[in-house]
């Protein structure tokens, strides 16, 4: 593995603003955007055709097929949020959409005005459909407990522990330490995620700690306050960062699936 190098993980838009990509083409282009600023994996939310947050099979295809003609070496995953109150074969559709690899929160958790209701039967099951269709799983953990819940799906054998993000900001307050005895527990390649304000620190401390990051306008809508962000504005920061540190960008995809240049 490329233990010094950094990998970029963006999540171009999510599934409650209408901030930047929406489409299947839009978000490719974003993608290969972000792509030749130095990012190699993206997080990916489908929209049907009114514009509304979707997890049907046929539309995620879409999204995965658009992004694999202009990025074909990137890791793409897709999400299996609870945000939208779906169950769970609603949320599963999106794993046999061709993906690399589908999100797995953990537990559920409470947004500023809404929650992600991950019941223990959806987590297991959206874990068993991963390892049954060859999908591997991006962790996703906004507290401590939720890191925990994945060591024991782990050591059940129901979760391959591929990639970790670790969120700050929403659960967990913005801080160093919080983010430092996350980091500690996981076993395997993780990033630093960021909420809102949150997102820069979480992203500048996972890189000093020897972690990637994920970047996005699904987690913050600006560079700092007043200053709108971009997706690739966002690598940018990031890869420079990393730069002045001596990591440089490397391919998820040869990280984490020994594939690829």
């Amino acid at each position: 593995m490329d233990m010094d190098g950094l990998i970029v993980n963006v999540a171009l838009t999510g599934c409650v603003h209408d901030e930047g990509p929406l489409t299947p083409g839009a978000v490719a282009l974003d993608a290969k955007r972000c792509w030749d600023a130095g990012a190699s994996m993206f997080h990916l939310h489908a929209r049907d055709w009114s514009g509304k947050p979707t997890w049907g099979e046929n539309r995620y295809r879409e999204y995965v097929e658009a992004c694999r003609d202009l990025v074909p070496d990137a890791v793409l995953v897709v999400s299996c949020s609870g945000r939208q109150g779906w169950g769970l074969e609603e949320r599963a559709g999106a794993i046999r959409s061709g993906a690399d690899m589908a999100s797995l929160t953990t537990g559920s958790f409470n947004f500023r005005d809404a929650a992600s209701v991950n019941p223990p039967d959806v987590i297991k099951g959206l874990a068993e459909r991963m390892k049954k269709w060859g999908v591997k799983p991006e962790i996703e953990c906004f507290d401590l407990g939720h890191v925990f819940n994945a060591l024991k799906l782990i050591e059940e054998g129901l979760v391959d522990p591929a990639w970790f993000n670790l969120f700050l900001g929403n659960e967990l307050p913005a801080e160093r330490e919080y983010l430092h005895l996350m980091a500690s527990r996981v076993p395997s390649p993780w990033a630093g995620a960021g909420i809102g304000k949150a997102q820069w620190d979480a992203n500048r401390w996972a890189i000093e700690a020897g972690g990637h990051v994920r970047v996005g306008l699904e987690d913050s809508l600006w560079m700092s306050k007043g200053d709108r962000a971009t997706n690739p504005r966002m690598v940018e920061r990031a890869v420079a960062y990393g730069l002045c540190l001596g990591r440089e960008p490397v391919n998820a995809r040869r990280v984490l699936f020994g594939q690829g240049d």
